[in-house]
């Protein structure tokens, strides 16, 4: 059985029909949120539970270009999420774990992944669009190729209850900051992605591959970060990613701006430079609908039990500008160092089917992975204090 058959959901039996496999009927995992994480001791201090709650934790890179140091901050950032899912409730790792300082505290249960937004383009074949791309597949290569780096054993990194990962690291070694080291390995992506980012479409593999075994859980809590310099353009008509010379005389040419121009409606069209006003989905069929992808997300987890970090460019303004005589979106935003974002429009509506359950944050403000992952992270620990 493929892991997209399972379902999340709680009420019973629920079915979920994979692209890829049969449907199957399994029973409900039992919330996590059945019982109090734990008594507590006479100092008011929480003991470990016999076995933590498990997340989930899914990380969906852009791997287009401009992402280098977007990567780079989040691979820094990371310790500020695992920080947060410290708690007296799961043990000990370090000299100091109380409900007042929890820095030596363990983790929930975590299996941690990544994928990239290359979905590849096929069957049209256009930059770094070939191959089949990683289509939703867990990367857990060390990155730059060629790097000598701490990777997971797996094709994801995990900590279990029992405070032991599957990474190869010795006895004496910290397991928690060993998470950090090989999340920064496997996360740098790169740049040489598909042209044509698909952060929904990378999103739907993972959940429905059977490459990914073993990741989902069934009681798990669901989170999904999402970091990206350009909208997703998860296209229903592969038409877009077709760079043929009769494409091209109808559709433009075979560059991201097809997905702008065919998935946005805006006040005023057209690839002439110029402000765009009043910028909304498009009703269209050539871009897949967002709420796709969000129905496919509920199916799969109870929207209780999912969080959601979103780090992309601000939704406006909107502009067109001509660059070597190509129309592009300029960008909606850039950081002092220099990077830059596009408008994400459709992830900002993906983020916001989320509603409390999500953090959406500007790629270009200071610290804005750093501080995403933290907010993600008081999100995560309030909930898990509330059981």
């Amino acid at each position: 059985m493929l892991l997209g058959a399972l379902c999340h959901c709680g009420g019973g039996l629920r079915r979920y029909h994979s692209p890829t496999d049969a449907t199957v009927d399994l029973p409900r995992g039992d919330a996590i949120g059945d019982a109090p994480l734990e008594t507590t001791d006479a100092n008011g201090d929480q003991g470990p539970l016999a076995e933590p709650p498990q997340l989930d934790i899914l990380f969906i890179i852009d791997n287009t270009p401009g992402m280098v140091a977007y990567q780079q901050q989040l691979t820094a950032a990371l310790p500020e999420l695992l920080n947060k899912l410290r708690l007296p409730a799961f043990g000990r790792e370090g000299a100091t774990c109380t409900n007042a300082d929890t820095s030596g505290c363990a983790l929930p249960d975590v299996h941690l992944g990544v994928v990239s937004t290359d979905v590849a383009a096929e069957p049209r074949q256009v930059d770094n669009c070939g191959n089949g791309g990683d289509a939703g597949r867990l990367q857990n290569q060390p990155r730059p190729a060629g790097t000598s780096c701490l990777a997971p054993q797996e094709r994801f990194i995990s900590y279990r209850f029992d405070k032991k990962t599957n990474l190869p690291i010795d006895a004496t070694a910290d397991p928690i900051e060993a998470i950090g080291t090989a999340f920064a390995c496997i996360a740098p992506l790169g740049e040489a992605g598909c042209i044509f980012p698909r952060p929904l479409d990378a999103l739907r593999s993972a959940l429905t591959s059977g490459t990914n075994l073993g990741f989902w859980r069934q009681n798990a809590l669901v989170v999904i970060v999402i970091l990206s310099n350009k909208d997703d353009c998860s296209a229903l008509e592969r038409v877009i990613y077709d760079p043929n010379p009769q494409t091209v005389d109808k559709y433009g040419p075979a560059t991201p701006f097809r997905c702008f121009e065919y998935g946005i409606w805006c006040d005023e069209s057209g690839r002439d430079a110029g402000p765009r006003t009043n910028c909304r989905l498009s009703v269209s069929t050539s871009l897949e609908r967002v709420s796709t992808y969000t129905a496919l997300l509920s199916s799969f987890v109870a929207k209780e039990r999912t969080f959601l970090a979103l780090i992309a460019g601000p939704p406006q303004p909107v502009a067109v500008e001509i660059t070597a005589g190509l129309p592009q979106l300029a960008p909606s935003c850039r950081t002092g160092a220099g990077d830059s974002a596009q408008p994400s429009i459709r992830l900002h509506a993906f983020g916001d089917s989320f509603g409390e359950q999500a953090v959406v944050q500007g790629v270009c403000q200071a610290n804005a992975i750093r501080n995403a992952l933290e907010a993600l992270g008081n999100k995560i620990r309030s909930r898990l204090l509330a059981q």
